[in-house]
């Protein structure tokens, strides 16, 4: 399978590759992501500023940065707007 999907469009192998990693688990809409991830995400939906969520999660803010850039790129999307839809699309809720 592998072969075949490296002969596709790169647009189309990143939609496929996103596709396999997909689970129906609704507990983990995004399971592409981890733990961190994940947790970063749901406070960038909760509408936290990296600052905040660094400090919440005593990380540096860097980091967290980091953390967004590695979201974004595996949801891909082209920014922290549609990274925050596309949680609340599927109902992302943690933080406290």
């Amino acid at each position: 399978m592998e072969g075949r999907i490296s002969q596709l469009p790169s647009g189309q192998r990143r939609s496929r590759m996103f596709a396999a990693l997909a689970d129906t688990n609704p507990a983990n809409p995004f399971p592409q992501l981890t733990e961190r991830e994940f947790d970063v995400l749901a406070r960038m939906a909760a509408g936290q500023s990296n600052q905040a969520i660094a400090a919440r999660l005593g990380i540096s803010p860097k980091t967290v940065q980091n953390h967004v850039s590695n979201v974004l790129l595996k949801l891909g999307v082209e920014d922290r707007a549609q990274a925050v839809a596309r949680a609340r699309d599927a109902n992302v809720h943690r933080p406290t």
